[in-house]
């Protein structure tokens, strides 16, 4: 987040039920072609970022609505504080746990 917010202004850390992902919402970015989502990726990744360039670079990805199950691991889409999402357990933590999972 850090190292995107000099570069963009609108950002959204979101935890998917299976990773945690940071979506660009400036709206210039949404016309961007894969060529430039890839560029900005390696860029990224030469830097030591991990990240899957199927998934950030790809073209016709969805992104997980937040709130929304994640059925293949029974977990709840969340966007997340920035500041706290170090000492958050997504395997524990009740924000991610889907209400027939709670009882």
């Amino acid at each position: 987040m850090d190292e995107l917010s000099g570069s963009f202004g609108e950002l959204r850390l979101v935890y998917s039920g299976r990773g945690f992902h940071i979506h660009v919402l400036d709206e210039d970015t949404f016309f961007w072609t894969q060529k430039q989502r890839l560029t900005l990726i390696r860029s990224l990744v030469r830097r030591d970022y991990l990240m899957d360039e199927w998934v950030a670079g790809g073209g016709m990805r969805l992104i997980r609505l937040p709130h929304s199950l994640n059925g293949l691991v029974s977990r709840v889409a969340a966007p997340l504080d920035r500041f706290g999402v170090r000492s958050l357990d997504p395997v524990t933590d009740s924000r991610f746990l889907p209400g027939f999972a709670l009882s």
